[in-house]
């Protein structure tokens, strides 16, 4: 979760925006995975990136999504999303060189009316919509939040 204004030097805060955007980065190359394309992938029946969105979808804590992909993604994504129903997708934008400057993409397509954004990984679809509620409320008491999971022996 990242707070996109920082408190002024008198400790006064800028009025923020209601709004809370889920930033799904989408932009990598699954390389690692020897090809192919990762996140359309069926995971249970259904391909892992819908399986992450749809998370997002259904959490009444998320207001919009901007989904961050390659461009030559942006068409299948869209249809993706339309044919699973996942509604909250606002935008649809163009990754960058690096992580962070595609998170950065996402980011700059926010609404104005934005307070907060969480980010997560197009690729993690086991994100749980109890763990986004705690995360912004977190974000929205203490300015940000950073949510981990207990690492589980395999």
């Amino acid at each position: 979760m990242l707070s996109l204004w920082k408190k002024k030097p008198q400790e006064v805060q800028e009025p923020r925006g209601k709004l809370v955007y889920a930033i799904i980065p989408a932009a990598g190359s699954s390389r690692r995975m020897g090809g192919g394309n990762k996140l359309v992938m069926e995971l249970g029946g259904q391909p892992v990136l819908c399986r992450t969105l749809q998370v997002f979808e259904q959490c009444d804590a998320i207001d919009g999504i901007i989904l961050v992909c390659r461009k030559q993604d942006q068409t299948i994504y869209a249809d993706l999303c339309a044919d699973w129903k996942i509604n909250k997708v606002m935008q649809i934008v163009e990754g960058g060189p690096s992580r962070e400057h595609s998170v950065l993409n996402g980011i700059l397509a926010c609404n104005s009316q934005i307070g907060y954004v969480a980010i997560h990984d197009a690729a993690r679809p086991l994100i749980t919509d109890e763990i986004i509620r705690k995360a912004v409320e977190t974000a929205k008491r203490d300015s940000a939040a950073a949510p981990g999971v207990r690492c589980k022996d395999s």
